[in-house]
């Protein structure tokens, strides 16, 4: 119930029915009955029912109390009867009507989608599954131990962290081992990246980075006739097929390439409803024929009585740092291997599959190589699946570097091919030192971290692409793939994309400068091809340090070279008589959008990619936070500005936004002041906590620090922490990030604020039950309440259950201080440095418990986080820059780790 509540929009009875009978091996043999799923379904309707009915504000404390006032008879019409508790009614219901809604499903995989952006055009991209058990023989030669995994091209460049922990382990079996990854949070959509690019993997261990692998379900997907289905949400489509499709679904959605015309057939019907220069989208009900401008045909039938998905299976070759500048093609090792499936799982041999090289047919498929077309068509000349391939030898290698003349490539196992350079202008150029096997390129202009090549087949067909190079030294390319040597000054978002490559182990320095007395420095030893966002976290962490504006992060090299500095961007626009001008164009995939501060939740886009200078809109009024995005990151320092000249406020200003456009800084600051410190242990400030809790959920990408209410939290840590107890799941994540931006760590904050926070919160609770109970059954319901909320937060993060003990709940844990403590030691490496020695003893300095005190945590020294970190939140050591900054680097190495040990130690000095 709760998961189909937790979806966006209403399922249907049979939808939730089918979803009931599929999952009944979950429930217990009695409850395997078609009563039982038609009674749900029902009860189902009936909350989704009661959910649209609740005002914005409700869901945060009591909507079943809510409902009691303003929907009289509710109860009555549910169709089930009651107990006569009716405290536990209200529990149960008030978890079920404020579940939030959350991606379905977890496990392995990838799902490709067409999404609307915020300018209405229609895009390609992906949602990953990361949670669950994986096969990668590409760990096999490694030992125990933990991979951060990130995303590589396109999609390199819209994330701006790991996405997924992957762990290797070893089984009782000699040899065998185990992979298991564990998603990052909530993976959200991905865009824009095309369908027909392999969503490439780089794993990182112990700063080494291992060859890119191709996540589960993250090969291409090439095609002119793309088929979708609708989801449960208006902005989504999801691919389901390509080529030709029969479906049960009422309705289905074609993406063809421009030109291709889509017709209804035996009365069904086919509708355009978007086009750009590329692509067009149809809605098909019934059947409808697809002719492409090369003359393909494709059959689609939606609401039919029967199902029949069918393709062609290919051994694809993944090899990621070559790229085809022709998108369409996809390589396939040799000798060809054609199978063909049906949905169902089962092989199938209808129709007829042609192989085609130069548009002729080939009969000898095992000596096919080079570019082919392969065709499966039906018997009426349909094509069921089709695809172009370049055919590849197996063990065929292909590699450049980075040489001190220019770029050195160097091939093997591929007998009658060609490889020669490419000018900028796509013509074969000069190369020197050739071989058998290899040629150097000399540098032309600007060096690049790719050369691009032609290859030709041994039929004479040729294919143009980029090749990745490798570097002999130390050398950062940005997104573009340049060769940085100018020390570049990037931003976070920049950080997307880029990468430092190296040939040797090398010491890298991150070093904080700009922050005052907040000065650090954090190591991390790198080797092969590092992702620039391995080092986004730990910059965006030493600049959460300090509270001063415009400090950076240096990065130096072992030989105290300096590579590039990281600061959060501060590009800021000039506005006259509404119009918005930034000091550069906007970048592909780059856009200009506005937010309201009364009306936080959505963005607003402001004109498109060919206009210069937009304008701001009427319709949305003042006062507004405008900047630019890319992806999940901001690309400009985000500005408070009143907005638009004629725009009409649709309701008065609240106390935050009032104060948002104070234009003197030190007024507003004591504007901000005065609301967070009443709000802080105020029960009576619910709707002020709601608004903050609000504005904060909103943000999505934008830094804390983009608004002076955020940016001025930390200097009250009761508030911060009723901001954690007073949020619901689906805002808790964004209240649980402030830690990466602002000045605090959550473990950290004093036992004391907690207990301030609590009590506010069960008063703020109690006041509300109050207007629909007696005295006595307001105060247990608040307890209830609040008992629910901490168990929530110590299921969503494991160091809260130190703060449950210490408020006075169970004090339980389900671990054992010295296995979490040896089992960190068995998947680390050295950890010692400058940082390092200082918690070490500051830990000393307070006591360690014997289950770490009897270990090498000199050698280990993230083993004393928690136990620093304990002693901070009991007063037993003062907070300092140096104790920040160790705190920080030590749960980038391990935060599992310190948020499993925390209980244990904070229950230590709080006995």
């Amino acid at each position: 119930m709760e998961d189909a509540l937790s979806r966006g929009s209403l399922p249907t009875y049979n939808e939730i029915v089918d979803y009931a009978e599929s999952n009944a091996g979950f429930l217990p043999e009695s409850y395997r009955d078609e009563t039982i799923y038609e009674l749900t379904a029902e009860l189902i309707g009936h909350l989704h029912a009661c959910r649209k009915k609740l005002p914005p504000g409700e869901t945060q404390t009591n909507p079943a109390g809510w409902l009691d006032v303003h929907d009289a008879g509710w109860r009555e019409r549910l169709p089930i009867h009651l107990p006569e508790d009716v405290a536990a009614c209200n529990r149960l219901f008030n978890n079920l009507l404020t579940v939030a809604p959350r991606a379905r499903g977890g496990g392995i995989g990838l799902a490709r989608y067409l999404y609307r952006d915020l300018s209405g055009a229609w895009k390609q991209g992906f949602v990953a599954q990361a949670d669950g058990e994986l096969a990668f023989d590409a760990l096999a030669n490694f030992t125990e131990g933990r991979f951060r995994a990130y995303f590589a091209g396109r999609a390199g460049q819209l994330m701006s962290r790991e996405f997924a922990h992957v762990y290797r382990s070893e089984t009782e079996s000699n040899g065998n081992f185990t992979v298991t990854s564990q998603a990052i949070g909530r993976l959200d959509l991905i865009g824009p990246v095309p369908f027909s690019e392999a969503i490439a993997v780089n794993l990182v261990r112990d700063g080494m980075a291992i060859p890119a692998v191709c996540w589960p379900g993250g090969s291409q997907r090439v095609s002119n006739c793309l088929v979708l289905r609708p989801t449960d949400r208006e902005d989504r489509l999801e691919l389901l097929a390509t080529g030709s499709l029969r479906s049960t679904l009422p309705c289905l959605f074609v993406l063809t390439p421009k030109g291709s015309t889509v017709s209804g057939h035996e009365g069904g019907e086919a509708t355009r409803i978007w086009n750009d220069s590329t692509w067009q989208l149809w809605r098909i009900e019934g059947m409808a024929l697809v002719v492409t401008p090369g003359g393909e045909r494709y059959r689609i039938e939606s609401a039919a009585n029967t199902s029949d998905d069918r393709r062609l299976e290919l051994n694809q070759l993944f090899h990621p740092d070559l790229v085809f500048e022709d998108t369409s093609l996809v390589a396939v090792e040799a000798p060809l291997n054609l199978r063909q499936f049906s949905a169902d799982g089962g092989a199938t041999s209808n129709g007829v599959i042609r192989v085609l090289k130069s548009g002729q047919p080939i009969a000898a498929r095992d000596e096919v190589s080079g570019v082919v077309t392969v065709q499966w068509q039906d018997d009426e000349g349909f094509i069921i699946d089709r695809g172009r391939l370049l055919v590849l030898p197996r063990n065929f290698e292909l590699r450049g570097q980075i040489d001190s003349g220019g770029a050195r490539v160097e091939w093997h196992e591929l007998p009658g091919w060609r490889i020669d350079a490419l000018a900028s202008d796509g013509t074969v150029t000069t190369t020197t030192d050739r071989t058998e096997y290899g040629w150097l390129c000399p540098w032309s202009g600007t060096r690049n971290g790719y050369q691009r090549i032609q290859l030709t087949d041994p039929h004479g067909s040729t294919i143009k692409a980029r090749l990745r190079l490798t570097a002999k030294q130390t050398v950062l390319l940005d997104a573009e793939g340049k060769v940085r040597t100018d020390q570049p000054q990037m931003s976070l978002a920049e950080l997307r994309g880029s990468l430092l490559l190296t040939s040797r182990p090398v010491l890298i320095d991150l070093d904080l400068r700009g922050a005052g007395a907040n000065r650090a420095l954090i190591s991390r030893r790198i080797e092969g091809e590092t992702p620039m966002v391995r080092f986004g976290d730990l910059a965006q962490s030493l600049l959460g340090l300090s509270a001063e504006r415009g400090p950076s992060v240096c990065l130096l090299d072992d030989s105290h070279r300096t590579i590039c500095s990281i600061r959060r961007p501060q590009e800021q626009p000039s506005i006259l008589h509404d119009q918005i001008e930034f000091a550069r164009p906007l970048a592909e995939g780059e856009l200009t959008v506005v937010r309201s501060l009364q009306c936080p939740d959505e963005e607003h886009v402001l004109g498109d990619q060919d206009q210069l200078i937009p304008r701001l809109l009427d319709k949305v009024p003042g006062p507004l936070l405008l900047y630019r995005r890319k992806g999940d990151a901001v690309t400009t320092r985000p500005t408070v500005i009143s907005g638009a000249q004629d725009a009409v406020p649709e309701e008065a200003l609240d106390a935050i936004a009032r104060a948002a456009v104070i234009q003197d800084e030190a007024l507003r600051r004591r504007a901000y002041h005065a609301l967070l410190s009443g709000a802080a242990n105020n029960p009576a400030a619910g709707s002020t906590i709601s608004r903050i809790l609000r504005t904060i959920h909103s943000l999505r990408g934008l830094s804390p620090r983009a608004l002076d209410i955020t940016r001025e939290l930390p200097h009250f840590p009761n508030l911060l922490c009723r901001l954690l107890l007073a949020a619901n799941s689906e805002r808790v994540e964004s209240i649980v990030a402030l830690e990466r931006d602002l000045p605090f760590l959550w473990m950290a904050l004093n036992v004391n604020s907690w207990r301030d926070a609590a009590l506010a919160e069960w008063e703020r609770a109690k006041e509300d039950f109050a207007q629909f109970y007696d005295a006595k059954d307001a105060q247990s319901q608040a307890s209830a309440l609040m008992k629910e909320r901490i168990d929530f937060l110590v299921e969503r993060t494991q160091w809260f259950a130190g703060i449950r003990a210490a408020l006075g709940f169970s004090s339980e844990l389900r671990s054992d201080l010295r296995q979490l403590a040896q089992e960190h030691v068995r998947l680390q490496v050295d950890q010692s440095d400058p940082i390092a020695t200082a918690l070490i003893n500051e830990a000393e300095k307070a006591g360690l418990p014997a289950d770490i005190a009897t270990l090498n945590y000199h050698h280990y020294a993230t083993l004393v986080a928690p136990v620093v970190l304990a002693a901070v939140a009991s007063g037993r050591i003062e907070w300092s820059p140096a104790v920040a900054a160790g705190l920080r680097n030590a749960l980038d190495i391990d935060h599992n780790y310190i948020s499993a040990a925390f209980p244990h130690c904070l229950q230590r000095f709080q006995s």
